[in-house]
Parts: C-alpha cells; structure tokens; sequence
C-alpha cells in the first residue's frame, strides 16, 4: 500500500540500485502506484537483483506508468520475479508513453515483463507520438504491444545513420530496424571495428536519431568491443553525434566488460561520450564483477563514467 513518485523538470539523473527485496526508482511491492514522469533531459535507472521492482513498477495488483516529455531515458533491470520500467506481474496495467524522443527499455531475466508487458491477466500499452523506441523482451509468457502515431519503430529503431547491433549466444532477443543508411549486426562507418557478443540471456538495444551508433562501435579509426557473461543488458542513446556504450571518436580504444548481473546505461544529448569512451589517442576500460550498475549522462562535450586517461 505504498505510493512511490518522482519527477523531474530538466537535466536530472536518477539512479537506485538494490540487492535483494528491495525497491528502487518510483517502485512498490503490493497494492501499490507508481509514476515517474520527467519534463527534459532527465536519466532515470534502477537495477536490483532479485525480488524486486525497478523505475516504476508493481508486483501485484498495481497500476505503473511511465511518461516522458522529451528527450528522456527510462532503464530498469531485474534478474528475478522482478518488473522492470512500467509493467506488473498480475492482474495490472502498464502504460508507458512518450511524446518526443523517448527510448524506454526494460529486460528480465524470468517471469518478468519488459516495456509495457504483463505476465498474465494484464493489460499492456505502449505508444509513442513521434520518433520513440520501445522495447520489450520476455523470456516466457510475455505479451508486447507497442503503437506509435508517425515514425516510430518498436525493438531498436534508428532513424538515419545509426548501427545497431546484439548478438546472443542463447535465449537472447535481438532486432535492429532502421530507417535509412543503417547496418545492424557488426557494422562500423569507418576504419573501425565494433564487437559485442554475451554468452546467456543477453539483450543489446541501440537508438540514435541522426549519425550516431550505440552498443559498441566506433567512428573512426577505433576499436570498440563491449561483452558480457551472462545477464547484462546495455543500452544507449543518443540524439546527434553522440557515442554511447563502449565507444570511441578517434584512435582511440573502449572496452567494458562485465562479469554478472551488470547494468550499463549512457546517454548524451550532443557531442558526448558516455560509459567508458575517449575522445582522443586515449584508453579507456570499465569492468565489474557482478551486481553492477553503471550510468553516465552528458549534456554537450562531456565524458561521463569510466573515461580517458589522456587528452579527453
């Protein structure tokens, strides 16, 4: 019977994270309400490892939502009986929508539902107005409905000029639609060379608006290379000439790994790189062992979380 709320008006990162039987982000566990709404600008990530509930969700007999004005992030991660970014596990209601430029992902591990999904007796819409991206992936029993009024794509969508690549050994979903000019599964623009594999339960979600390339790749001359044991999830977005997730501009090289049960979200509005990156003739590298989260956001030419070591 709780009632968990956040908002925010511009530029603002919110993060929580919890290990067991815990509530992170504008999260409830019973009979409860949760709404996370941001204006502009905002990052909001919640991760935790079992029994929980993550950036507005509920177990039972809840009702999430989750909105966005613009320019918003939304990033939730559980490994089990978990709810991750507007979603419930019975008899609940999910919505999540955005008006403009919204990226909302959400993955689990079992008897989850991601993006606007629900287990069972559930009802779960999604939509988006123009130029969103939504994403849904279950492993069993899960339903996915995303609707969008004019240029919206739903599974990793790009609208010019974007890389979108996953790779999965097993149990792994991945889709990457573009627009126009787009290479999806091991692409580069230029004298470079971009690598993402996981072994397990991986899901690997790109989006960018105009020349931009998320979940590991390169720009030019640089060698980009993201992996993953088991049960991590990367995401990341960008809305003009921005690098996200394990990346480089210019000879430069990038590597995150993460053992177990990590969490890697980055975001950046223009001209930034984000979670481990260099911007020049610099080595950055950003490793966990398990039960980590990493986000970093970028407002204009900034290096966030794990950046160079040089000349950055």
């Amino acid at each position: 019977n709780s009632v968990s709320m956040s908002e925010s008006l511009s530029n603002s990162v919110s993060m929580s994270e919890s290990m067991s039987n815990s509530v992170s982000m504008s999260e409830s566990l019973s009979n409860s309400v949760s709404m996370s709404e941001s204006m502009s600008n905002s990052v909001s990530m919640s991760e935790s490892m079992s029994n929980s509930v993550s950036m507005s969700e509920s177990m039972s007999n809840s009702v999430s939502m989750s909105e966005s004005l613009s320019n918003s992030v939304s990033m939730s991660e559980s490994l089990s009986n978990s709810v991750s970014m507007s979603e419930s596990l019975s008899n609940s209601v999910s919505m999540s929508e955005s008006m403009s430029n919204s990226v909302s992902m959400s993955e689990s591990m079992s008897n989850s539902v991601s993006m606007s999904e629900s287990m069972s007796n559930s009802v779960s819409m999604s939509e988006s107005l123009s130029n969103s991206v939504s994403m849904s992936e279950s492993l069993s029993n899960s339903v996915s409905m995303s609707e969008s009024m004019s240029n919206s794509v739903s599974m990793s969508e790009s609208m010019s000029n974007s890389v979108s690549m996953s790779e999965s050994l097993s149990n792994s979903v991945s889709m990457s639609e573009s627009m126009s000019n787009s290479v999806s599964m091991s692409e580069s623009l230029s004298n470079s060379v971009s690598m993402s594999e996981s072994l397990s339960n991986s899901v690997s979600m790109s989006e960018s608006m105009s020349n931009s390339v998320s979940m590991s790749e390169s720009l030019s001359n640089s060698v980009s290379m993201s992996e993953s044991i088991s049960n991590s999830v990367s995401m990341s977005e960008s809305l003009s000439n921005s690098v996200s997730m394990s990346e480089s501009m210019s000879n430069s090289v990038s590597m995150s790994e993460s053992m177990s049960n990590s969490v890697s979200m980055s975001e950046s509005l223009s001209n930034s790189v984000s979670m481990s990156e260099s911007m020049s003739n610099s080595v950055s590298m950003s490793e966990s062992m398990s039960n980590s989260v990493s986000m970093s956001e970028s407002m204009s030419n900034s290096v966030s979380m794990s950046e160079s070591m040089s000349n950055s």
